[in-house]
């Protein structure tokens, strides 16, 4: 009986029963991992008293009479079932808008509703239809009694039928960008690792060569008191960004701030400087220790000569801050807390150790120590504020360079654990969980990626508030979101700690609801939206992302059969097109199979019969690819793949004119490609066995697209495009 009860609680959660593989093969969810996962979800249940009570719960909530989220499209009426007490007298609806205007709603009809049994109670159930005339946004329905008394609340969503685009692209223009992992940029003025203006100049140039987008790794805050904590895919916080992309010589002030541009101007201090550009690889701690000193000087000059007299640069700081409100006040008072304990014990390392009384954002403890902190939590908020500053000044640059889209943002899947956004909402996610993958045909034993998921009650009840403040954020500073994993939008494998990718099991997520929310808040922000949908994508994924004009991601390496490569017509319309990723070996790379001997030396393939395995299979790709340039891109040269060991210019010319000559509307030249790189920046099953988001680029900014080379890739894209 009670397994019986645990069964139907796991559905009623959303807990899903079975699934189909990689190999499209349909596969059970063992019952121990759902029960597994609803406790990590609800908590355990001992007796059969305990999972009865948690179903009363559950039709407790059903019985309510609005839901609490109710989202639908503009061009949709207004449809849900009333539920009232049974004999319930006359009631009415009205709805407050978000501007602040009330549609009082006729009087509901009640003699259309019909008696039900829910819960063990006596309902009365009324459809309600309503063509409401409401605009998109959000908005409040209330339920009202005979007598005017509000009785209960709804938060009305009302979003567009599909996601932004912009009007070139809905026209059916096509362009072309380049991507880059923003740390990696060289140039001969930043400290150590790419920033807020060598983007700037990475947009002024590539504009020069008719590039329309320049895509971004995740820009999320990260810690700022543990730089060595530096992969961009997980984050303290999605809503805000990384501190350690401010140029300094950009904060305002730094012209009049004598003492500090002494320091930095100083032999020494140039020298130090210019050790940390010269290095292969990132080094975050040595760029922090020369960064953030400079930052907390210019922050107190500021406070001298902006806020304390009201400056008016100071007074659009303070403004900012307020629109921000508690999310940044709470993302700040983290980063002086955990500031704070690290310098005490690096044991220390985030919220779930620090003493109990500060794991509550709200307690007592946390409160004294924010009044007694407030200037530094406020030093905190204004490295947010000059790093948004400088982010928006890089996209204003590639509005006024024409850009049709400027810079693209990719929205990492998860948070880390131990940050701030977490720490500030704990009830939106699920702690004793870590999200991942199951088994496929590259990670045999699955994938734990380490951060908890979101719980999909808490995100339907709060009205998505948390989904749409990481939207807005991202979306109100750039042209475009990947939205990372946009499977995570219909289901995510939940993993109960501790357990193994193995012993998880999937959990459905409001489909309908996120995809409204993405439409609303792109449209808002006049935003493209990209779904990474690379890997195992349900069947209901491809067909709503495409009624939501949501764009797909192609990439080359996975666009074949066994016997060819996809045709350029064969790729879909609203696609992002891309010879590869940074989760995949650069071109050189893939061409030369030196990724396969990489990951074999990494001890990630096992028998050495995998890997040569491997090796035929990319023979066979590597001529496929070949015989597909040569139809499709007029390819002159070699037509035997084993004649050309290594990539050449001419061939990597062919090869992106080839995928610029796809249907997809947008087109993406990885920055590692136009410099033939070989090294990856990242190696998917590695930690500390080789330095993912390190490694720097191989040339530097300056003349870049004056490169020959470079600028003959960017021709063959851009008349491919044309």
């Amino acid at each position: 009986m009670l397994m019986n009860r645990l069964d139907i609680l796991s559905d009623r959660v959303g807990i899903a029963r079975d699934y189909l593989d990689y190999k499209k093969d349909p596969v059970e969810i063992a019952n121990s991992a759902r029960m597994a996962v609803l406790a990590a979800m609800c908590g355990e249940f001992e007796s059969e008293e305990a999972a009865g009570q948690a179903l009363q719960a559950l039709d407790h909530e059903a019985l309510r009479p609005l839901p609490r989220t109710l989202l639908l499209r503009s061009d949709e009426a207004l449809q849900f079932d009333l539920l009232l007490p049974e004999g319930a007298g006359a009631h009415s609806l009205r709805i407050h808008l978000e501007e602040g205007e009330t549609i009082e709603l006729p009087a509901l009809d009640l003699s259309l509703g019909s008696l039900d049994t829910l819960a063990g109670e006596q309902v009365q159930r009324l459809p309600v239809t309503l063509n409401h005339g409401c605009p998109t946004g959000y908005h409040e329905l209330e339920l009202l009694g005979a007598d005017g008394a509000l009785v209960c609340s709804s938060r009305l969503i009302v979003a567009p039928r599909t996601s932004w685009q912009p009007p070139r692209l809905a026209e059916g223009g096509r362009v072309y960008g380049v991507t880059v992992q923003l740390y990696t940029l060289r140039s001969e003025r930043n400290w150590g690792m790419g920033d807020f203006t060598d983007l700037a100049e990475l947009v002024r140039q590539s504009a020069s060569q008719g590039v329309d987008v320049v895509g971004l790794n995740p820009l999320h805050a990260l810690f700022p008191a543990n730089p060595l904590h530096f992969s961009p895919y997980s984050p303290s916080n999605r809503a805000f960004l990384n501190v350690m992309y401010i140029d300094p010589l950009a904060v305002p002030g730094y012209d009049r701030c004598e003492s500090v541009r002494t320091q930095v101007e100083s032999e020494a201090f140039q020298a130090r400087l210019a050790s940390l550009r010269d290095t292969h690889f990132v080094d975050y701690q040595g760029v922090a220790d020369c960064k953030l000193p400079v930052l907390e000087q210019l922050y107190r000059q500021f406070v001298e000569h902006e806020i304390e007299p009201a400056g008016e640069l100071g007074a659009a700081f303070l403004a900012w801050c307020e629109r921000r409100g508690e999310a940044l006040r709470l993302h700040a008072t983290y980063d002086t807390l955990h500031e704070h304990f690290l310098r005490q014990d690096l044991q220390i390392w985030g919220w779930p150790v620090w003493p109990e009384a500060y794991r509550d954002p709200h307690s007592e403890t946390v409160q004294a120590f924010a009044a007694e902190h407030a200037d530094r939590i406020r030093y905190y908020q204004f490295l947010q504020w000059c790093a948004y500053r400088q982010l928006r000044a890089a996209q204003a640059v590639a509005r006024d360079c024409g850009m049709t889209v400027g810079i693209y943002l990719d929205l990492a899947v998860g948070i880390d654990l131990n940050g701030s956004q977490v720490w500030s909402n704990q009830s939106a996610f699920c702690l004793e969980a870590s999200a991942g993958a199951p088994p496929d045909e590259l990670a045999r034993s699955g994938q734990d990626w380490g951060f908890p998921p979101m719980d999909p009650r808490d995100l339907q009840d709060s009205g998505y508030r948390l989904f749409a403040e990481d939207l807005r954020a991202n979306m109100s500073v750039c042209g475009a979101v990947r939205f990372d994993h946009a499977v995570s939008l219909l289901r995510l494998w939940w993993i109960p700690r501790p357990g193994g990718a193995v012993n998880g099991a999937y959990v459905n997520y409001p489909l309908h609801d996120l995809l409204g929310m993405l439409a609303l808040e792109s449209e808002r922000n006049h935003c493209l939206v990209i779904g990474e949908d690379l890997g195992t994508v349900p069947e209901q994924l491809t067909q709503v992302m495409e009624h939501n004009h949501l764009f797909s991601y192609k990439v080359l390496y996975f666009e074949k059969t066994a016997a060819a490569m996809a045709a350029p017509s064969e790729y879909p319309r609203e696609a992002v097109a891309a010879v590869t990723t940074h989760d995949l070996p650069t071109l050189a790379s893939w061409w030369d199979s030196s990724d396969i001997t990489l990951r074999a030396q990494l001890g990630l393939l096992g028998a050495e019969s995998v890997a040569e395995e491997m090796r035929q299979g990319r023979q066979q790709d590597r001529q496929q690819l070949l015989d597909a340039l040569v139809v499709e891109a007029g390819w002159q040269g070699e037509r035997d793949a084993t004649a050309i060991p290594a990539m050449t210019t001419e061939l990597n010319v062919a090869v992106h004119r080839f995928l610029a000559s796809s249907r997809s509307a947008v087109m993406l030249v990885q920055v590692e490609d136009l410099m033939e790189m070989l090294s990856p920046v990242n190696v998917p099953g590695t930690f500390d066995n080789h330095r993912n988001w390190q490694r720097k680029l191989r040339w530097s900014l300056e003349g870049l697209f004056q490169r020959d080379s470079v600028r003959a890739i960017c021709a063959a894209a851009r008349e491919a495009r044309s």
